[in-house]
């Protein structure tokens, strides 16, 4: 509620001073403070609004965060449908944004999202292309999570071979981290 309040008052400020910038980012903090109380038609429309000013502005940067953030939304509360466009925007974006890591987290939540739907083949492209982040970054957890996630879903399109080929790798990532 303190958050709220502040953030509320930091709204108003902004809109005084015509800081459109600011309105920007202080509808996303609103917004995940209204999720945190489970306000969600509130947290919606400040993440909404969010997205909308960032795009007003042109700035990549804030709306690439809406989108991830509006995408994050509907997935905690399994909307998928809902969820799955959000994260494609972002990812027509991210060769202007040049962040490896915040694209292999989109595509995680994006072959997420296709996982809960049913749609395996979309989720193996969206883990693979995590996969290919991941290692080009040489993060070795966020490799044993695209490899576990590749693995459930190879098993789930019945290709055990790939999915057992999947949980190898897995296995192995898992002792180098001593996980």
């Amino acid at each position: 509620d303190q958050a709220v309040k502040y953030h509320r008052q930091e709204l108003q400020i902004s809109m005084e001073v015509n800081d459109r910038a600011s309105q920007a980012s202080t509808h996303g903090n609103l917004a995940v403070a209204y999720q945190a109380l489970g306000a969600h038609d509130r947290a919606l429309q400040h993440y909404q609004n969010h997205l909308n000013i960032a795009r007003e502005l042109r700035d990549i940067q804030s709306e690439a965060r809406a989108l991830s953030n509006l995408g994050n939304f509907h997935c905690t509360r399994g909307e998928f449908v809902q969820a799955a466009p959000y994260y494609e925007q972002y990812l027509r974006l991210s060769p202007e944004l040049q962040d490896m890591e915040g694209e292999g987290k989109v595509c995680h939540n994006l072959g997420y999202a296709h996982y809960c739907l049913g749609n395996y083949e979309e989720a193996v492209k969206y883990y693979e292309q995590d996969l290919a982040l991941a290692k080009d970054l040489h993060d070795k957890l966020s490799q044993a999570k695209a490899y576990c996630n590749l693995g459930l879903a190879f098993k789930a399109l019945m290709d055990f071979n790939k999915a057992e080929e999947c949980q190898k790798y897995l296995l192995s990532l898992a002792q180098s981290l001593n996980n």
